[in-house]
């Protein structure tokens, strides 16, 4: 994990030209499309030549046809649930434990979804058997059906360390995680599913502890395996310090990219890559001063939804922001609270402005 502000600058041309070219090859207006018609269109997307103009085919194996619906089906699915757990809200504190499983229940229970179904896929896809025989194929039977762990060994090597990799990651930023490997997580959660499904029945009886992000971690790298094995897409899914890092960068490399060109219209002669360079910097050292992360972070922490008890007062420091900040940073939280990493970089940000306070504390006690 980064000590501090992210700084990628030889990436900025390239991840620009990435978010160029898939807008480009994504806007593409169609009339009249059908389900049908869409689902195919999105196979042409994420596998060029894969149907034909009759949708039969081309050049794929009905061995490798059967994984691509699922899969795509997984990877559209993870794509929205992710989104709705960025815009909720946190899960509150409370002194029943009882009420703060009650708020992440949705999430752990989608999690627990989303998780087993992307490995069940996966582990078909590499033993080359239909997805609704994995578990009597694997011998799980009952409850061990949802045993997360068993279901993670049956991958292969190479799958289950890329997991392991996002997974230590992500520990790496959330240090309070009990668990120190992805096994041991999901060794300690595996059979928890079906207690959670009915814990608003049954009670916090044999309900294991969890941890929402780390589930979702979880399934975005197990996802990534499936989309490599069926689709051929990038294999190594990126670990959630590189995401935050080109997130925060390719927000900073926007903000100055759009000075740089403003710039240039008023005075032709500048140097635009030296003043986009320049803007640049500039923008790191604005963010990485204490008061101004402060307030980027209480904007970042706020959703659009609504959140449970009480409703915040609407001159509540969660909805209104308190300080003034400079405009781009205020533009940089907003483009931030679009991330589909949001709580994590909202959690990167409180940690920089915990160590600048401790770094303050203890110099101020010499």
């Amino acid at each position: 994990m980064p000590e501090s502000i992210p700084d990628y600058p030889d990436e900025i041309g390239e991840l620009l030209r990435r978010k160029k070219k898939s807008i480009g090859r994504l806007i593409r207006p169609r009339v009249g499309l059908t389900f049908r018609g869409l689902s195919e269109g999105l196979m042409r997307l994420v596998r060029p030549g894969l149907l034909g103009k009759d949708g039969a085919g081309v050049g794929v194996s009905e061995a490798t046809r059967q994984y691509e619906r699922p899969a795509l089906r997984l990877d559209t699915a993870f794509t929205i649930v992710n989104r709705l757990w960025q815009d909720a809200p946190d899960i509150e504190p409370d002194l029943l434990a009882e009420y703060e499983a009650i708020q992440a229940w949705p999430w752990i229970t989608l999690g627990y979804q989303i998780l087993e179904q992307s490995l069940k896929v996966t582990v078909a896809t590499q033993k080359g058997i239909a997805v609704d025989e994995v578990r009597e194929r694997l011998g799980l039977h009952g409850r061990k059906g949802h045993d997360l762990k068993r279901l993670f060994d049956h991958l292969e090597p190479v799958d289950r360390e890329a997991v392991a990799r996002v997974y230590a990651s992500y520990r790496e930023l959330h240090p309070y995680l009990g668990p120190a490997t992805a096994g041991r997580f999901l060794d300690s959660v595996g059979l928890g599913y079906s207690a959670w499904r009915y814990m608003l029945q049954e009670g916090l009886d044999n309900v294991p502890s969890n941890h929402i992000g780390a589930m979702f971690e979880l399934a975005l790298a197990t996802n990534c395996r499936l989309q490599h094995h069926v689709f051929g897409r990038e294999g190594e899914c990126p670990t959630v310090d590189l995401r935050v890092s080109r997130a925060i960068d390719m927000s900073l490399a926007l903000l100055a990219s759009r000075h740089a060109h403003d710039l240039q219209e008023q005075s032709p002669s500048i140097d635009l890559g030296a003043e986009f360079t320049r803007r640049y910097e500039q923008l790191r050292g604005t963010l990485r001063d204490t008061e101004v992360l402060r307030e980027v972070v209480s904007r970042l922490e706020g959703t659009r939804s609504p959140r449970v008890g009480v409703p915040h007062s609407p001159n509540s420091p969660a909805e209104t922001p308190t300080v003034e900040i400079p405009r781009e940073m205020a533009i940089l939280a907003s483009d931030l609270r679009e991330s589909p990493d949001r709580k994590n970089i909202a959690y990167f940000f409180r940690q920089q402005v915990a160590k600048e306070e401790l770094l303050q504390a203890l110099k101020r006690g010499l």
